[in-house]
């Protein structure tokens, strides 16, 4: 049974879909037959949907290789700021988090202790950015035969842009320079160089519905 893992949003929806392509049941944040791709599932427990009166029941046994998938840290940050109270709070149960913290504190806190929560556990760790290069890899470390790569939409890692504004290190920096400086140290044990170097793409301009649901801060 195979599990691929991180942040949320770190691109575990692509991976599952890349890996439903290849003919495996791996849903995104469900287990099915061949395991899953889901940023839950790390850890068991209950994951309570908030004003909904919906909770589930998170089990993170029987999985036998553990993939950590990480992404950009500054695109994963500024997409977090968009968490619902229901992830947060089942994050909360687990690492340290601090609720009073704003979204970009709090996305840069979680960012680097959910990561620091998944490494001890993980089998192997790529990069979003560079799976097509590890592929051979990727496939080794999951258990499963190598074959050419499938293509799954882009829009798979990147649905949620309209949402947020994106961000840069010295953004970070301005809200919290210690944590910023532990998003730094981090990244770069990932083999994210050079933060400050980063230019996000600009957000883009939101459809009249979207601004209702979804205003531009």
């Amino acid at each position: 049974m195979l599990l691929v893992t991180g942040t949320g949003r770190s691109g575990t929806h692509y991976t599952s879909e890349l890996l439903k392509q290849m003919g495996y049941d791996v849903p995104h944040e469900a287990v099915g037959k061949d395991g899953a791709a889901s940023w839950k599932h790390i850890v068991s427990g209950k994951f309570v949907y908030i004003g909904k009166n919906r909770e589930a029941e998170i089990d993170s046994t029987g999985f036998t290789r553990i993939l950590h998938q990480v992404r950009h840290p500054l695109k994963v940050i500024a997409s977090m700021q968009t968490f619902s109270d229901s992830t947060w709070a089942y994050m909360a149960k687990f690492i340290e988090l601090d609720a009073g913290l704003c979204p970009i504190r709090r996305s840069m806190q979680a960012w680097v202790r959910w990561n620091e929560f998944i490494e001890p556990k993980a089998d192997w760790r790529f990069q979003i950015e560079e799976l097509k290069d590890v592929f051979p890899e990727f496939c080794k470390h999951a258990g499963i035969p190598t074959v050419e790569m499938p293509k799954v939409p882009e829009r798979a890692k990147d649905s949620r842009t309209k949402r947020y504004n994106p961000l840069t290190l010295a953004d970070l920096v301005k809200k919290d320079a210690r944590l910023a400086l532990e998003v730094e140290a981090l990244a770069n044990r990932y083999n994210y160089k050079d933060l400050s170097s980063f230019q996000p793409t600009p957000r883009p301009e939101p459809t009249s519905w979207f601004r209702k649901i979804f205003p531009v801060t």
